[in-house]
């Protein structure tokens, strides 16, 4: 397996487990409502290069926080899935079987 490909699962690994602890977090959090806080760079200017910083924030159950750190955490695990799938098909490829 190439080195790329090794630390693009690290990196959805890694990722896999920031979202588990933020879960953990939720499901320990006494009240009922969470809010998640998003922040976005947008590149403005061409003579003048800066950057202008949206933040949004939302409120919502604890329900809803946990099916979208669910859902978050599936994807993650498809990528991985999806890479480790490329690497068996190059295995094949290599020794002939496809």
């Amino acid at each position: 397996m190439d080195d790329e490909r090794l630390m693009n699962i690290a990196s959805h690994q890694e990722q896999i487990l920031i979202l588990k602890e933020i879960k953990q977090q939720i499901e320990d959090c006494s009240k009922e409502d969470v809010k998640f806080k998003i922040e976005t760079k947008h590149w403005l200017g061409l003579y003048h290069p800066t950057y202008s910083k949206r933040t949004d924030k939302w409120k919502i159950d604890k329900a809803s926080a946990m099916l979208i750190l669910d859902m978050a955490i599936k994807m993650e695990k498809q990528k991985i899935n999806n890479l480790i799938d490329i690497e068996i098909k190059e295995r094949m490829k290599e020794r002939g079987l496809i």
